[in-house]
Parts: C-alpha cells; structure tokens; sequence
C-alpha cells in the first residue's frame, strides 16, 4: 500500500497466507489491478514473473516516461487531498471549542442580559438616578457590562468574527 500511495504502479505480487492473500485482494488487487500471485513465491512461473517485472520496468519503472509524466500529477493531488483533510480536522475542532465556548458563556450572558433589562425598565419607568454621582455609577456599570460582553466574545473565539452567523447566533443569545 506504500507503493501506491507514493504513485507507484504495483502490477504483481505473491502472498502465501490465505487470509493475507484474501486481504490483499480486497485491498490492493481488486481497487488496483494488481495481479496477485497465491503460492509460495519460490512455486511461481519464473517466465510469468519475468514478464510481469519486465512490464513493470518498462511501462513504471523510476526511469519510465510515463511514470515521469504521470508521478508529480499523483504526488500533487494526493498534497492536496492530505492538506484538504487537515482544513476539515481543523475547521471541525474549531467548531467543537467554539460549541463548548458558545454552552459555556450562556449562563454569564444571560446574567448580563437580566441586569440591562433591569436598567432598561427601569429608564423606561423613568426611574433612572436624577443625580450625577448615581448617573456616573448607572454609566460606570453598563461599561462594566459591556466589557463582559466584548469579554465574552473574545472567549468564544475567531470564529464568532469569521462566521457571520455565529455573529448572529450570540446576538441571538444575547436577546434571549
């Protein structure tokens, strides 16, 4: 399987052992065309073996034209597959910590959220403090609130900035 993952044709190959055999056909032979030999490799046709290496050399050898040709095509797309699986892992884990994030800054949201309520209705009461000292401690605490919330925000992460509905759904938490 090595071989095939490096963009090497495997034409041939002998294995004694059923099960190890049966494996390899489901593995290797049937996906791949490769001709699997089932015997002792010292019971196999010198003359069929010489023709399968022979073939191999000439058709996928290190110094064959189409190997050549075809070896950095395979080598570049299977790059790309492999740094294509390490984006998902990673936009996958990002999305587990920011869920666990998201879960873990509900409660101090919605503690947030209550007090502001409280000082909403109590401005649209028209009960807001008429003096300046409990004007400036009324002004002194919804700073302090909205440091929680930028607070907040940062804890859940770049995903929050990079992913406009995420946005939405922590205003959407924030209104709840």
């Amino acid at each position: 399987m090595a071989a095939i993952n490096q963009g090497i044709k495997v034409v041939a190959a002998v294995e004694m052992k059923p099960a190890a055999s049966e494996t390899y056909r489901l593995n290797i032979s049937e996906k791949f065309g490769t001709t699997l030999y089932e015997s002792d490799i010292a019971g196999v046709d010198p003359g069929a073996m010489a023709m399968a290496h022979f073939t191999a050399r000439r058709f996928f050898g290190s110094s064959s034209e189409v190997r050549k040709e075809l070896l950095p095509e395979v080598q570049a797309t299977r790059e790309k597959e492999r740094a294509d699986e390490a984006r998902r892992k990673v936009r996958s884990r990002k999305r587990r910590e920011f869920r666990k994030r998201l879960v873990d800054s509900q409660v101090p949201m919605a503690h947030l959220r209550d007090q502001l309520e409280t000082i909403a209705e109590a401005a649209r009461l028209g009960e807001l403090p008429s003096d300046e000292q409990e004007l400036t401690q009324l002004r002194d605490q919804l700073q302090d609130h909205q440091d929680v919330f930028h607070e907040i925000a940062e804890d859940l992460g770049s995903l929050v900035v990079d992913q406009p509905f995420l946005t939405g759904l922590v205003l959407q938490i924030w209104v709840i």
